[in-house]
């Protein structure tokens, strides 16, 4: 009898530690059993948006689950971040990570309510694009070579968008403008959608984004984009020269994936690391990618862990030469 008891309790420990560690039996094969969240930081419209609405309907068939996308806009993304963090470590939630909000926004910011390190896990990168530069066409400029002339002109006079402090494009603007030796301000906006009304206004005078962001507003005459960030040049704008054709020797780009919780049973993070590079895989998709300024990419979750980790090792010099950390 004591002996049976004994058995029974040690049966029962093992398996409610099991549960404890997220590895109960048949639990991470019943998943998914009900709707997947994407949590979207930033608004309806941007470059995260866009891609993130061209991956659920396949996601969501190849999960054989609805897939919800939740925009939670606000400080540079950290507010969509900090909701992650915050999330139960089941698989059914996940958060869409670009270059700003985990490596260059916590180099900037040293009191976030979370750390990506002890929070986060990654799981898939599915493109990177080149940054391009552009203004609006109120700005009498064509080029970079000319926007650096006026800044130049006009040091402190001249305006550009962030996302907020230590997002991509503050850090992205704040090193062009001290390898140019200019002084421009910077406003800051909770979204692309807000600054690029601004940028059409003119009541900013440059923007750094994706070729996507501008696609429209360039092609109803609102802006003009003047330099590609990279070694060659933009698909969607060949006419528009690289910065190095400038004469300016800058490059700079974004990447775009996904991270889930930390604690998330490895078999769910594979499941969905796979279906992504399955979706980045499908010519349709692809297609739609390049369309958007951007380039296709498959990686493994250990391989965007490396990733990460390297671009903080880039990063880390480059912000505190600048002063920019809080």
């Amino acid at each position: 009898m004591v002996s049976a008891v004994l058995a029974f309790s040690r049966s029962s420990l093992i398996l409610l530690l099991l549960m404890l560690t997220g590895i109960a039996p048949g639990m991470a094969q019943s998943w998914p059993s009900k709707p997947v969240r994407i949590i979207v930081p930033y608004v309806p419209g941007g470059p995260t948006d866009a891609l993130t609405r061209l991956v659920q309907p396949r996601l969501s068939e190849l999960l054989g689950q609805p897939v919800i996308i939740e925009n939670k806009p606000g400080a540079g993304g950290n507010i969509g971040l900090d909701a992650m963090a915050k999330s139960e470590p089941d698989g059914y939630a996940l958060v869409m990570v670009v270059q700003s909000n985990v490596v260059l926004g916590p180099l900037v910011n040293k009191n976030l309510p979370f750390d990506i390190d002890r929070d986060l896990t990654p799981v898939a990168i599915l493109s990177e694009a080149p940054t391009l530069y552009a203004t609006g066409m109120s700005t009498p400029v064509t080029d970079m070579r000319g926007l650096i002339a006026l800044a130049k002109a006009k040091p402190g006079q001249l305006f550009y968008a962030t996302n907020g402090n230590g997002s991509s494009q503050h850090i992205n603007v704040a090193r062009l403008q001290k390898q140019a030796g200019v002084r421009m301000a910077d406003i800051a906006y909770k979204g692309d959608g807000a600054a690029l009304l601004a940028l059409a206004a003119g009541d900013i005078q440059l923007h750094a984004g994706t070729a996507n962001s501008y696609i429209a507003l360039a092609k109803a005459g609102k802006i003009r984009v003047l330099g590609v960030a990279s070694d060659k040049r933009s698909k969607v704008f060949p006419d528009v020269p690289t910065m190095a054709e400038q004469g300016i020797p800058f490059r700079h780009g974004s990447w775009f994936g996904y991270m889930t919780r930390k604690g998330v049973p490895a078999d769910i993070t594979a499941r969905l690391n796979r279906e992504f590079n399955r979706i980045t895989r499908m010519q349709d998709v692809q297609a739609q990618i390049i369309a958007l300024g951007m380039e296709p990419v498959q990686i493994t979750p250990k391989e965007m862990g490396d990733f990460i980790a390297a671009e903080l090792t880039t990063w880390t010099p480059v912000v505190r030469e600048l002063g920019l950390t809080n």
